[in-house]
């Protein structure tokens, strides 16, 4: 309602042309505003106040009322409601004193016409802000309404890719981070393991004295095989076999070539070099 009254009153001025500022005052009266014939607003030209009910009445029908004591006011201004002019205002004034008939027909006429369009000027003019859009209704507020709906679904689908670019960085951070940890670890597997070639073959003394106890057997089984008694001396096969010449035999030498091959597939450069140096010492 303020924002209206804001707007009337400079406006009624303008139409009006009253040079003095009324005393202006919105009373509620509950029994007033149950008679039929109560009233609804009075001016007194005295004290140049304006007293308008607001009790059940529509707010704009209250700035009607207004509007139609301002003319009075503004007839108070110009000295038209001086006593020696206006005359008595008893009940009957409006019908039986011509000069307050007149003044009466000023305020109806005049106060309405300044109301409507001051109503008018006001609906183009909120057409033309967004305060029509968020307060009017009709065709232009349901355009209104579309593009902020269309505006908060275009913000929201920005934000959820947003999130959505940053939550897949996070997902591939994750994952390399992982994959370096597996890498860290296999690696540490693969050496307790021994499947990396290099550290085998500069680490494989354990590997290495396995292959020699079977080489052992190897040697046990060649010196039997020429009639000889192994005494335990692994260290060469002239040592270890206590009677005549130890010759490495075809079949010690064949089987052992044919364990090389077996296993170059798992231990490529290690095993094959170890069988050959091994059968070029035991061939002397």
């Amino acid at each position: 309602m303020d924002f209206y009254l804001k707007s009337f009153l400079p406006f009624a001025q303008k139409r009006m042309g009253f040079n003095r500022p009324p005393s202006i005052f919105f009373d509620s009266d509950e029994e007033n505003s149950k008679n039929v014939l109560g009233k609804t607003a009075h001016y007194n030209p005295d004290s140049m106040e304006v007293v308008i009910y607001v009790d059940g009445r529509h707010p704009k029908d209250v700035i009607r009322s207004l509007s139609h004591e301002l003319v009075h006011h503004a007839q108070n201004c110009r000295g038209d409601l001086n006593a020696d002019i206006a005359g008595g205002t008893e009940l009957g004034y409006a019908q039986n004193n011509p000069h307050m008939r007149n003044m009466e027909s000023e305020a109806y006429e005049k106060g309405n016409l300044c109301m409507r369009d001051w109503e008018d000027s006001v609906k183009v003019q909120l057409q033309e802000t967004n305060y029509y859009h968020t307060n009017g209704d009709g065709k232009q507020m349901d355009k209104y309404k579309h593009i902020v709906e269309t505006t908060a679904k275009r913000v929201a689908a920005r934000i959820r890719e947003a999130r959505l670019q940053d939550k897949q960085v996070e997902e591939s951070e994750e994952v390399e981070e992982l994959d370096e940890k597996r890498r860290v670890r296999t690696g540490g597997e693969d050496r307790a393991r021994g499947d990396i070639q290099p550290d085998r073959i500069r680490e494989g003394e354990e590997e290495e004295e396995e292959l020699d106890e079977g080489m052992v057997d190897q040697m046990i089984a060649d010196c039997e095989e020429r009639g000889g008694t192994w005494n335990g001396d692994a260290s060469s096969p002239d040592r270890g076999c206590s009677k005549a010449g130890y010759e490495y035999s075809d079949g010690a030498r064949a089987n052992a070539a044919a364990g090389a091959e077996m296993n170059e597939s798992n231990d490529q450069w290690y095993q094959r070099n170890l069988f050959e140096n091994l059968i070029k010492k035991w061939a002397k």
